[in-house]
């Protein structure tokens, strides 16, 4: 593992505050998800980068020495994982942001015509902000404890306790001389990085098991 992981798993929890983005854009607007547009053709650097990523995975992966119908399962835990996460924001975000479509629809119309926005849409906006980050928060949370639970129940023992070490090397040379974590944490953690972090998770799966003879 090297410093490509690391900031991927440092930058999650970050960048999960773009889902708040979304949030507002789409329930703002509806109330109600609508499926993205088509996303623009990527470039040769988008492409290398992305198989750069692949490659820091595997090298975590490739040490479990996944079975065909490991990987079969690894691909239905994630898919089922990342269907039943995004339900519960998408609820979460039309529960929080969802009352406030037409407040908001009708403070957009006042700005463009060159209105002042007043104090108290603000305060009102970063009080509901704040409200959905803790509670995504709390999804947050759950989902990785969710996903381990879901990993550890396919891998074997032997497997479970090769991930560990290997996240347990990387957060010693991460913090030395520091507090130690347990190794439900640490077997978490590589959840979150290999698992959980990033879009590629299940195509990548999927090449491996093509892979996988």
């Amino acid at each position: 593992m090297n410093s490509i992981r690391r900031q991927r798993s440092a930058a999650y929890f970050a960048a999960l505050g773009l889902a708040l983005a979304f949030a507002i854009n789409t329930f703002a607007h509806s109330g109600v998800a609508h499926a993205q547009d088509k996303p623009a053709a990527k470039t040769d650097a988008t492409l290398i980068v992305a198989d750069l990523d692949d490659i820091e995975r595997l090298r975590s992966l490739n040490p479990l020495k996944l079975q065909p119908d490991q990987v079969d399962k690894l691909i239905a835990a994630m898919k089922s994982a990342q269907a039943d996460y995004d339900k519960k924001v998408n609820a979460l975000g039309s529960t929080v942001f969802g009352p406030t479509a037409s407040e908001v629809r009708d403070m957009k119309k006042q700005v463009l015509a060159g209105n002042a926005i007043p104090k108290d849409f603000d305060e009102k906006m970063k009080k509901l902000q704040a409200d959905f980050l803790k509670q995504r928060d709390d999804l947050n949370t759950a989902n990785i404890v969710s996903v381990s639970a879901a990993v550890k129940a396919i891998l074997t023992d032997k497997q479970v306790a090769t991930a560990t070490k290997l996240e347990r090397d990387q957060w010693d040379k991460d913090h030395p001389g520091g507090k130690g974590a347990t190794d439900t944490q640490l077997f978490n953690l590589y959840c979150l990085d290999i698992f959980i972090s990033g879009t590629r998770t299940v195509p990548l799966l999927e090449e491996v098991r093509a892979a996988v003879k």
